[in-house]
């Protein structure tokens, strides 16, 4: 297995780093995929290197990259920017010698599915995308589903409450409190605020 490494850059200039895997006797003109993390800030390339030395034994460049930490964070995240951050990586996977520019694509898992698609609606450049683990819902939804089961596992009841529920449930809700989402945990309420609630609901 050959590995190159490999500089670009991302959303807003900043510069990321990744490496190109390709088999030693890589044949040329051969296809490439750029492979998008899932969730997690600054997350290290080598998270995807058993993915990556999979696609490169069946002949592909693959490029795998860390991902930035920078403007990402629990509160704080563009799958946008992100998308800008992927194509950085199909533009520098498309100029390494032997890899055919009009054969690469991406490959996104978990939260790299909502990212690989817009990715690939703003660049003619990026040939094919494959999505593992993709979901089909606004992201606050399966956020959502993963704290309630997370919950679940550690045996505490859990109710997530919006706010017209949380008015039925108790009468009315405090004017400050309005426009906010609720998740009930055995008798106490967790607000998440009302902008951190759009910034997952809309990519």
């Amino acid at each position: 297995m050959k590995a190159t490494e490999v500089s670009f850059r991302g959303d807003g200039g900043l510069t990321l780093h990744g490496t190109v895997l390709a088999p030693t006797s890589a044949k040329p003109a051969r296809p490439g995929i750029v492979l998008v993390h899932g969730t997690g800030t600054g997350t290290p390339r080598t998270k995807l290197m058993g993915e990556a030395v999979a696609f490169a034994r069946q002949g592909l460049s693959v490029l795998i990259y860390d991902k930035r930490s920078e403007g990402y964070s629990l509160f704080q995240r563009s799958y946008s920017q992100l998308a800008d951050d992927a194509l950085g990586g199909v533009a520098a996977l498309r100029s390494q010698p032997g890899v055919d520019p009009a054969k690469v694509g991406v490959w996104g898992l978990s939260e790299g599915g909502w990212v690989a698609p817009i990715a690939a609606s703003r660049s003619k450049d990026v040939a094919f995308v494959v999505l593992v683990g993709a979901n089909s819902r606004q992201p606050l939804r399966p956020l959502i589903w993963l704290a309630l089961q997370a919950l679940t596992v550690a045996s505490v009841v859990a109710t997530v409450l919006t706010a017209p529920a949380w008015r039925r449930a108790r009468g009315s809700v405090p004017r400050g409190e309005r426009g906010r989402l609720g998740l009930l945990v055995v008798g106490g309420l967790v607000f998440i605020p009302w902008s951190l609630y759009w910034g997952l609901l809309l990519p």
